[in-house]
């Protein structure tokens, strides 16, 4: 990432990204693929201690270890483009906001039945700091990403996120936060696909699965000297859903030619964490 500065008030920056995620082989393999980002911000700063600013992201998500021809379940890759605009900054002594709105465009191109992405995005940002040492964040966002089970899928969520930091150095941070997902453009049974029979829940008539995410966090870490850093984090997700998919059972086991999946979870995520700081 590259960053310019110019008189102190115009500010520019620019950065790559890639990612590279691998599921395993045989059918999971339909899932692996690769993603080339950039992205941009211009910032002015008009007073102080705020500014207006412009953000723009591009993603181009190819899968890599998939089919070529249609019908046969596969992800299709996409270019998504992300451009937003608004206010960041303080608005008291112990209060800062920050509020961004605009559109996205996502594009499937190979995939015949769509659909393609094109809505309003935007976030929303209000922090209280009752003292130095401490941070009550309230934050709201609408986003849309690539998804492994569809084409997209689009997050409206809230969160709530209070961070402490005591005399001894140490950050102890907890929040909780709900997000209203729907996945948009799963495969047509018979025709994108055979490996699905049907579904049947929220969204289902549409090709969508509309899902309610929960989400707890809680973070704590220690500096130790100048360098070094120790940390503990926990994270829990829980979808709520009671959407179906039923699949077919070929060569059927025991007279069972099919069997239906309940795609709600609970997923834990623990993680030790030792850094070095520069």
């Amino acid at each position: 990432q590259r960053q310019m500065c110019i008189r102190d008030r115009l500010s520019l920056s620019l950065g790559y990204r890639n990612r590279y995620m691998r599921f395993g082989l045989n059918e999971l393999a339909k899932s692996n693929h690769m993603s080339h980002g950039a992205a941009h911000e211009t910032k002015w700063r008009f007073l102080p201690k705020s500014a207006l600013v412009l953000n723009y992201n591009f993603d181009w998500t190819f899968y890599t270890d998939c089919c070529v021809s249609s019908g046969l379940g596969r992800n299709e890759d996409s270019f998504a483009h992300r451009i937003l605009g608004g206010y960041r900054g303080q608005i008291g002594k112990k209060v800062a906001f920050s509020a961004m709105v605009g559109w996205g465009f996502g594009f499937y191109r190979d995939d015949d039945n769509g659909p393609n992405f094109g809505s309003l995005l935007g976030n929303v940002g209000l922090s209280y700091f009752p003292t130095s040492r401490t941070t009550l964040s309230l934050n709201g966002a609408r986003t849309f990403n690539d998804s492994i089970f569809g084409n997209y899928y689009v997050d409206n969520g809230a969160n709530f996120l209070a961070s402490h930091q005591f005399r001894w150095r140490m950050n102890l941070q907890a929040g909780l936060g709900v997000i209203g997902r729907t996945y948009s453009g799963l495969p047509v049974e018979g025709e994108e696909t055979q490996d699905v029979i049907d579904y049947e829940g929220r969204g289902a008539d549409g090709y969508q699965s509309e899902h309610t995410l929960f989400t707890l966090l809680a973070k704590v870490d220690q500096p130790i000297g100048r360098i070094f850093s120790v940390g503990l984090s926990y994270t829990m997700l829980v979808d709520s859903t009671q959407f179906l998919v039923t699949y077919p059972v070929d060569p059927p086991v025991n007279d069972v030619s099919e069997f239906t999946d309940e795609l709600g979870y609970i997923k834990h995520t623990a993680w030790l964490i030792g850094a070095i700081r520069i």
